[in-house]
Parts: structure tokens; C-alpha cells; sequence
């Protein structure tokens, strides 16, 4: 199984819904402020799916006070209040933040707008005066680098700019700007230079922009497509391989030399329109060509796209010595319609106008407008800035470290669509990839993801905290001949006594194997209490149906640490053991539901498997095992589920191609009798209509007829020669695999731009395929990564920790 760690991100938990609190109006100007009160997803109620459409967002979700609110923030800049349109007080060196006069006579022509706005009261407009006739009296205005003037913004206080520079940081940038048709039909480049620029990043702020810790935005030579350069002019944001060269690398690669004005992968500025920004620029090692540059655009409030995606730039000057103290970083931004290169005099050129509006500098992802949305029209949509990296490191009090980058994701683990909140929920870890039990969430109403459950501090399996207090993997332990049990279908009690078990800690999922007769059997237990002076413990095990006759020896499995000492279940393999579970009858909260799993330990056989059902209570952020369960005890780590909402169950295909149904009002579990013609790495999901549960995998498709609570489960079938065109899906292994309510299909998906459809009545299977998907799977597999979200009537999928996560509408 994979080795690694999964994925994290610093967005802290909501205090408040901020826009929706007194006292939190966000004064213009405002810089420097402290994100004490940071943003979650609002508590929204179930959505009906059959009755989805793309969502609308209120716009007071997801205004500037409120994105302003999140961790990190060092610029928060609206330009609602008047007082801010004046000239710039020269603090900080002589640079100090606020507005800044024109290059051609001294004064100030950005003005406050109050009737052309992205959101507030107002934004900030600079205006070029025409050449012919635009000076005082209608005379000629001679044409220079800055014609309107610029805003300056240090990352913080004047004078005391946090500077943004060191190994594996990273710098958010989002402002909104607006474009007068002139800035695009007139050829600014007949005049001399390269063209406009809308902003630009650099560093120091008390000196020229000019620096090599630098990216700009210039619509360079006209070309009137979104595309910029780093460390003052070269090299161009664009391909730094081999020919041909292309810009923007998102989803538009837009080649060297095209016809940039219809070329369709090319994304390409308009007039009298707001588009946002929003850049994430992650500085990889300063001084090598490690430094990544990802940038979104929105036009009017709509999906953000991505138009530049791009790796091997190079920020800060390399120090052999790796002096992180003589690198400059990045502190300042400006925003300006600047024209470099201009040599001669010009009084030819038209009047043009730039508006500016809410900018926002952080050190943390920064929500979007109105909240995350997506396009109305099919297709592949990307989460902007969704993954994380650089992966932190966790350290436990004990010194022990762990890296979460790749067993969340990338190992043998899946996710709970939690359809109340709107928000994919990723819990993993487990065997040899890692040891955190954190629970993690990428939300589809506002497209941050989060950590809200943190990690139990102390941790057991491999490199054991306490080696001591742990037994060896693989270590049989006897019982006692004289230990009894009680007979078949009742709970009894073992208590183990001699010196053999004084290692023994709470919280081991235990296996008692050979138990009262001469064939095979096996019941499983979690070790729930320990006495180690006396050297007794007891463990409460359902009796299994083989066990006839009381036991009259047996040996005790160590199969690794099923709880961590605070009570919270253990790092585990999931597979797609996960499962949400909304507000039902008698029960208000709602759940996500993690069944069996391998355990966190060493890897040798045999397998550390937890027979456990554990539950997350949503609305309380608190674990909760239901152990002791009725009814038969699971015999396989590996569980593929899905949750019947009528039926109250959870209904899980296991390795040895049973169906269990774990009925929840009961806390009860039975099984049907065994299948043929799936393996243990299947993928399933419930058609509440018909009340089946499909399992694909191994090139066959089986049908399970699911039981109500109570009644027996009644017999499937093996119905794979009976569809067409689905050879290709049913090959798939751990294959993402979800109900689509609205459609009433089985849609599947496992890598790439395609996903599969099976129709339940016609048992015919079909393809969708749309560009600029989510590129290849997670290595096992994408087990329940892949999931319906109703809210935005979509599928979201993760793939990998170094990339965002995605959404597929596909109507």
C-alpha cells in the first residue's frame, strides 16, 4: 500500500458568519488587520436534487468584509470612503500606501466612482485624458508611462511591509478591475513601448518596481489576452520548455503567435465588464526555478477560470549560503494602467479609463465573490486553489513527526458528500501511509477547503509512540483453557489473567481466533479496559453463530490500535467506508460514518483489520463508536457502501463478496450469503428508486436487491452479460461510482475527462467527455473521492494533493 500523507490547508474555523454580524463593516483603506474571525460554510439545509439548479449566490455572502475576515489578510482595500482620494502621505521610506498622482502634470486623476462599482460604495477609477485636447482649456496632452497616476499598497503598515519570500510560501492576490473599450481598440503600442499593465508585485516597496522578486500583468503588445511576465520583463508568463511557446497554461494555452483576437484557447480581456483575479503564487525554493504561478479570471460575477497555469519560474536571487535574510521578497503591489517603454512624444491617443475595486493581499486563500460558483453550461469546472503545497508537517508532544501529503489522498482512502453543508469530507491515513485521524473539507459553496477536526495529539502504529506499551504485530497470545464463554447469541466477558497479557492497552481491536470447536472461527472485540497491576483484562465479545459449546482455549490476535488514547479513532485505510448520513426520524443530527479499514501498524500479515463502525456527529464535531454493534460482526477491512435513506441502512460490499446491511436505529448488522464475480476493491452505490445497490470492478456488474430493516436480504444477480457498451466502466478498479438523482443513473469515473453512465432500465452504458478535466486518478484509485453534490448539482472528485479538485456538470 501507497506511502505518504495527504493534503492540509490553514483555513481556521468560523467564529461567525461575519457578514451577518454587527460592528464588522469593513472601513476603506483597511490594512494590516488581524483575521481573528475566519469563514466555514453556512449551515444550509438538505437540497432537494430532483429540483437543482447551478446555485445563486447571495451576494452578501461572500463580500469584502466578509473575505476580509479570513486568516492571513495583510491588504484588505476598498475604495468606498472619499478620504482615501488623496495624495499618498510618502510614509514607509517615501512610499507610502494610498494614491499617487500622474506622470504628466503632478496631479491626481483616479477618482472616486460611486456610480460604476464591483461591490461598497464605490471603487477607484483612473482616467487617461485624450491627447488632442484633454489639458486644461482643451490643450494637448503629451503622453507618458504613468498618464493617470497608480495605487500603492504595502503588504501591511507603512513602513513595516511583511515581505512574502522565504521556501515553499505563498501569496494570494484578488482585486476586481474594469475596462473603458478604448484600453482595447486603440493601439497603444503605435505609441511607443510594450503596452498596459493592470498591476504589479514586487519587492522592496522603497524602491523601483523594477526588481528581480517581481510578477506583473501587461497586456503586452496589444494582444488583449490575459498574460504577464517576472523579474522585470523576462521572462514572459508562458511555457519555459522547448517551442512553441504558450501563454496562460490553464484552461487556455493560447500558442506564440496565434490570432489572438479569435483564437478560442485564448482567454481574452472585455470592455465594460468587472473581472476579478484571483492569483496563487507558491515560491517553490527562492533563487531556483521552482516557483509556480496559478491565476483565475471571472467576468461579472461569473465561474472562475483558469487562464494561467504554470511551473519552473524563478523569484529572488539564488544565495549559495541559502540566507534567507538577504533575500528582498515580494511587499508591495501596485495597481495602475502603466505604459512602459514610452521614448517619444505622442498627442495622438484617445481618452480611456481603468476602475479598480477590492483588493485583497494574504498569505491564506482567499474566498471569491458572492461565494464559489460554477458555469450553468457542461463541463469541467476547477475549484480555484483547492490543494495545497507545501504539505505541512505534523509533530506530536511525543517528537514524532508525520507529513500529510499523501496518505489522505493519494493512499487507499475515500470521502462523505455532507450534503447539508456543501462540503466533500476526506478522513484517512492508515497501514504504512500515516497517523493522523484529521477530518478535512473542500466546500462547493465558497470553494475553500479546510481543516475542522484537528489531529489527535498522540499517536500509535508504526514507530510507536511507547513501544512498551504495545504488542509486537503478529504476537498470539493463548486464552486460557479454563477462560469460559457464554454460549451461541449471547455477549460474554473474557478476562485474561496471566503475565503473557501485561502489555495489553485500551483502545486494540483484538481478534479471538479458535474459540470452542475444532473447525475455524473467529469473533472480534476492542479492548476496552486494562488493569495492569492485577494483569487482568476484559473484553465484551459478541458471540458468533459457530460458537456452540463454551470455549475452551483460543489465541488472542493483535491487530493495532483501534482508538488513540482522547477516544477518537485511529489512522485507518477507509476504502469507501465512508458514508453520510443526514437528520432522520428521531435523530436531528447528521453523521459521516467510517466502516472497518486497515489500521494504522506495520504491514505484516496479518492484515491490522477493524471490524469498528465509528461515527462522526456533524453538528457536534464529536466521534462516537458504536461498538458494541448487534448482530454479526464484519470480517473484512475492506467495505465498499452507500447509504438507503429510506431504508436506514447502510448497505456495504466486502471483500468476500458479501452485502452487509448495518440497519442504524438498531445499531445492528447482518449479511447476505456470498456473491461471485467481484473483487474486494469494488465500487458501489444505491438506487433508492428501484432499491438496488449496484457493484462494479473485475469487468462485472452485480445486483443487490436491498431488504428493508428486519426482513430478510433478498438474493442479486450477476447481470453483466446482460449490458451493452459497459466493458470499459466495469473494468474500472476502485473506479468512482455515484448515484445521479436527477438523471436516475449510474455515473462512474476514474480518471481523465470521460465519465461513464450505466441506465438502470435499459442496461445500456454511454460516455460524457468534456475538455480540461481533472487529469489522471489518485494512484489506488478514486474510491468515494468522486461524489454528487446536489448543491451545485455537479460531481466533485480530488485526484491528488497537488491539485485542486474539480467539478463536473453534466446538464
Amino acid at each position: 500500500m501507497s506511502g505518504g500523507a495527504g493534503r492540509y490547508r490553514a483555513i481556521l474555523r468560523v467564529v461567525a458568519l461575519l457578514a451577518c454580524l454587527p460592528g464588522l463593516a469593513l472601513a476603506a483603506g483597511t490594512q494590516g488587520r488581524s483575521a481573528a474571525n475566519v469563514y466555514v460554510a453556512p449551515q444550509a439545509t438538505d437540497v432537494d436534487a430532483s429540483a437543482v439548479a447551478s446555485a445563486n449566490f447571495d451576494n452578501a455572502y461572500g463580500t469584502l468584509s466578509f473575505r476580509c475576515g479570513q486568516q492571513g489578510v495583510l491588504v484588505c482595500q476598498s475604495f468606498d470612503d472619499s478620504s482615501v482620494f488623496v495624495n499618498a502621505s510618502g510614509t514607509g521610506g517615501g512610499y507610502g500606501s494610498g494614491l499617487y498622482p500622474s506622470g504628466q502634470d503632478g496631479q491626481l486623476h483616479g477618482v472616486r466612482d460611486t456610480a460604476t462599482k464591483f461591490e461598497g460604495a464605490g471603487s477607484l477609477r483612473f482616467d487617461i485624458r485624450a491627447g488632442a485636447n484633454g489639458g486644461p482649456g482643451g490643450s494637448p496632452v503629451e503622453f507618458t508611462t504613468l498618464p493617470a497616476g497608480e495605487w500603492r499598497s504595502q503588504f501591511g503598515p507603512d513602513g513595516q511591509a511583511t515581505r512574502i519570500g522565504g521556501d515553499n510560501s505563498k501569496v494570494y492576490i484578488q482585486f476586481s478591475y474594469r475596462l473603458s473599450p478604448e484600453m482595447l481598440t486603440f493601439d497603444w503600442p503605435s505609441l511607443g513601448g510594450q503596452g498596459w499593465k493592470s498591476f504589479i508585485v514586487f519587492g522592496p516597496y522603497n524602491t523601483s518596481s523594477c526588481t528581480s522578486d517581481q510578477f506583473v500583468q501587461e497586456n503586452s503588445n496589444q494582444k488583449n489576452i490575459l498574460i504577464g511576465y517576472t523579474h522585470c520583463s523576462a521572462p514572459s508568463l508562458r511555457t519555459q520548455q522547448s517551442t512553441p511557446y504558450n501563454y496562460q497554461q490553464g484552461k487556455y494555452s493560447c500558442p506564440y503567435g496565434t490570432n489572438y483576437a479569435t483564437d478560442p484557447t485564448c482567454l481574452r480581456y472585455q470592455s465594460d465588464t468587472w473581472i476579478t483575479e484571483y492569483w496563487v503564487v507558491h515560491i517553490g525554493q527562492l533563487g531556483t526555478a521552482s516557483t509556480t504561478f496559478e491565476a483565475y479570471a471571472s467576468f461579472n460575477r461569473g465561474p472562475f477560470e483558469k487562464f494561467i497555469g504554470l511551473t519552473g519560474f524563478t523569484l529572488g536571487d539564488y544565495d549559495p549560503n541559502h540566507n534567507l535574510a538577504n533575500y528582498v521578497g515580494l511587499q508591495t503591489i501596485l495597481l495602475t494602467p502603466y505604459f512602459s517603454g514610452i521614448t517619444t512624444t505622442h498627442y495622438d491617443y484617445p481618452a480611456a479609463s481603468v476602475w479598480y475595486d477590492s483588493l485583497i493581499v494574504s498569505t491564506s486563500p482567499i474566498m471569491m465573490p458572492g461565494g464559489f460558483h460554477i458555469g450553468t453550461t457542461p463541463g469541467w469546472y476547477e475549484v480555484p486553489d483547492s490543494w495545497l503545497w507545501p504539505c505541512p508537517t505534523t509533530t506530536y508532544s511525543t517528537g514524532i513527526t508525520s507529513n500529510i501529503c499523501t496518505g489522505l489522498i493519494d493512499a487507499w482512502n475515500g470521502g462523505a458528500m455532507d450534503t447539508k453543508r456543501h462540503r466533500l469530507l476526506l478522513h484517512g491515513g492508515g497501514h504504512q501511509d500515516y497517523r493522523g485521524n484529521e477530518v478535512w473539507a473542500i466546500n462547493t459553496a465558497d470553494g475553500t477547503t479546510q481543516k475542522f477536526i484537528e489531529a489527535s495529539d498522540v499517536a500509535c502504529g508504526v514507530d510507536s509512540l511507547d513501544p512498551a506499551s504495545y504488542w509486537q504485530y503478529g504476537t498470539y497470545l493463548p486464552i486460557a483453557a479454563t477462560t469460559a464463554r457464554s454460549a451461541s447469541g449471547t455477549t460474554a466477558t473474557l478476562t485474561l489473567s496471566d503475565a503473557s497479557h501485561s502489555s495489553l492497552v485500551a483502545g486494540r481491536t483484538v481478534t479471538i481466533q479458535g474459540m470452542g470447536n475444532a473447525s475455524y472461527n473467529k469473533a472480534h472485540a476492542i479492548l476496552t479496559a486494562v488493569n495492569r497491576v492485577a494483569r487482568t483484562v476484559s473484553y465484551t465479545i459478541p458471540a458468533t453463530t459457530e460458537t456452540t459449546t463454551a470455549d475452551t482455549g483460543g489465541q488472542i490476535v493483535d491487530e493495532a490500535c483501534e482508538y488513540y488514547p482522547d477516544g477518537r479513532p485511529s489512522a485507518r485505510h477507509n476504502y469507501e467506508g465512508l458514508v453520510y448520513v443526514g437528520p432522520r426520524a428521531g435523530d436531528a443530527n447528521d453523521y459521516m460514518y467510517e466502516l472497518g479499514g486497515s489500521l494504522n501498524g506495520q504491514g505484516l500479515k496479518p492484515v491490522r483489520a477493524s471490524f469498528a463502525i465509528w461515527r462522526l456527529n456533524l453538528v457536534t464535531n464529536q466521534w462516537e463508536s458504536m461498538w458494541p454493534y448487534n448482530g454479526t460482526v464484519m470480517n473484512s477491512a475492506v467495505q465498499a457502501c452507500a447509504y438507503h435513506a429510506a431504508y436506514g441502512s447502510i448497505y456495504c460490499w466486502d471483500e468476500y463478496n458479501q452485502v452487509n446491511r448495518y440497519e442504524l436505529a438498531t445499531n445492528t448488522m447482518d449479511r447476505s450469503a456470498s456473491r461471485s464475480g467481484n473483487s474486494g476493491h469494488a465500487s458501489v452505490a444505491i438506487d433508492p428508486a428501484r432499491n438496488q445497490m449496484l457493484i462494479i470492478g473485475d469487468s462485472t456488474l452485480y445486483r443487490a436487491n436491498l431488504a428493508p430493516p428486519g426482513t430478510p436480504q433478498a438474493k442479486g444477480d450477476n447481470i453483466t452479460s446482460s449490458t451493452f457498451g459497459c466493458a470499459t466502466m466495469l473494468a474500472q478498479q476502485n473506479a468512482g461510482f455515484v448515484y445521479d438523482p436527477v438523471d436516475q443513473t449510474f455515473v462512474a469515473w476514474n480518471g481523465g475527462d470521460t465519465v461513464w453512465r450505466f441506465h438502470p432500465d435499459s442496461l445500456v452504458c454511454d460516455t460524457l467527455s468534456y475538455s480540461f478535466g481533472p487529469g489522471a486518478n489518485a494512484p489506488w484509485g478514486a474510491f468515494s473521492h468522486f461524489q454528487y453534490d446536489p448543491y451545485t448539482d455537479g460531481f466533485i472528485v480530488v485526484t491528488n494533493y497537488k491539485r485542486n479538485a474539480f467539478i463536473l456538470k453534466t446538464r
